[in-house]
């Protein structure tokens, strides 16, 4: 029996707004009756999903477990084995459905050092795949999966959607203007026009490279018209997307009606937005900007921000990139270069010694021989 879905939106009624000098639109409001109750709509999805699943024996496997997902989603994803394709890496199979879900899958291996490399099967679901209906069987899916095949989720992608335009882009463009959050340390706003429409600005919050990044854009020009509203869409890369898959399953699993509100908590985690004094570091000092409250209030999601330790730099996970990520390049470089490659690699390791941070200098001279695994 299918659950009720959860992802069809929440709505709720915003308290009084405070004093005028702290609004944040007047969408949606009459401006003529300031004690009134604001309606204002608000609904939150997941809008991207990538994720592996770990521990495929080979092809056979593969088949079944595509299968598998194809009868929970009632989709033809379109496999095929044997059918290459380069995403980062060369894979062995892959598969388009067509509402957009890309299917990769790795063949079993053994690895330099004569080691079996278990195959995997990698999904890619976009937006538009991802329905409500579809969001609760995957979540089915995963939840049958066990401790068999392992899934990984390098990529998820939160969508909290401000159907009034409650919050206006300005409001939020003044307070990155002048710093007033915490959370980040990199914050930009990039605008676009094409010929005949409306300027598209985008606020960002977090660097590309991070493991999660904040945009916060018009839907309503995104989309042609399409979804009304302001969009603020959360993204989780890498060791933070396992937190938030990790997050969104266990929400679903022991209260599937209020996992909405559990994904806003996320969304809203990654931004703090209080009014900083001069030199004032410490949020606890900084009062919320009130808009920021209300909208807390409104969606009635309290923010969960999730904190990833990053890894430490070792001379093992160099040696180990290089291996996995350079060797092959180098052999090709030497067939090339024959008699001059080992010219070429003293002159690139100079060249790149000179550019040495003094924390790789001290992670070289703290590792003994003894240490490196080849």
């Amino acid at each position: 029996m299918v659950r009720a879905s959860y992802l069809s939106g929440f709505n709720m009624n915003i308290p009084q707004l405070p004093s005028d000098d702290t609004l944040a639109s007047n969408t949606g409001y009459d401006s003529q009756n300031r004690s009134k109750l604001i309606p204002s709509k608000y609904s939150c999805k997941v809008d991207w999903l990538d994720f592996t699943l770990r521990n495929v024996a080979g092809p056979i496997e593969a088949y079944e477990l595509v299968n598998c997902l194809e009868i929970s989603l009632c989709r033809n994803l379109h496999f095929c084995a044997n059918h290459a394709a380069f995403n980062g890496i060369t894979w062995d199979g892959s598969g388009r459905s067509e509402d957009g879900v890309l299917t990769w899958y790795k063949a079993p291996t053994v690895d330099d050092c004569g080691e079996y490399v278990a195959g995997s099967l990698k999904f890619a679901f976009p937006g538009d795949a991802l329905t409500p209906l579809i969001s609760e069987r995957l979540l089915t899916f995963f939840a049958e999966m066990g401790d068999d095949h392992p899934i990984d989720c390098t990529r998820i992608d939160i969508a909290l959607d401000d159907h009034e335009k409650f919050i206006k882009l300005g409001k939020i463009e003044h307070a990155r203007r002048g710093g007033h959050f915490f959370n980040c340390s990199h914050s930009e706003r990039i605008s676009s026009k094409r010929r005949g429409e409306d300027e598209a600005v985008t606020i960002y919050f977090g660097s590309r490279k991070s493991d999660k990044r904040l945009r916060i854009y018009d839907k309503t020009l995104e989309s042609k018209g399409k979804v009304f509203g302001n969009r603020w869409e959360a993204q989780f890369r890498r060791k933070a997307a396992g937190e938030a898959f990790r997050f969104w399953c266990t929400e679903w699993k022991f209260s599937p009606s209020t996992v909405s509100n559990a994904l806003a908590r996320l969304v809203l985690g990654i931004i703090d937005f209080r009014k900083r004094g001069d030199d004032d570091d410490d949020r606890h000092r900084c009062e919320p900007l009130p808009w920021f409250s209300a909208l807390i209030k409104a969606v009635d999601a309290e923010p969960m921000r999730i904190v990833v330790q990053p890894e430490e730099k070792t001379m093992q996970r160099s040696i180990n990139w290089v291996n996995r990520s350079v060797a092959s390049t180098l052999a090709m470089i030497k067939i090339s270069l024959a008699d001059e490659f080992l010219p070429y690699i003293e002159r690139m390791v100079t060249e790149g010694g000179a550019k040495l941070s003094n924390m790789r200098r001290e992670v070289a001279y703290l590792t003994g021989q003894h240490e490196l695994l080849y």
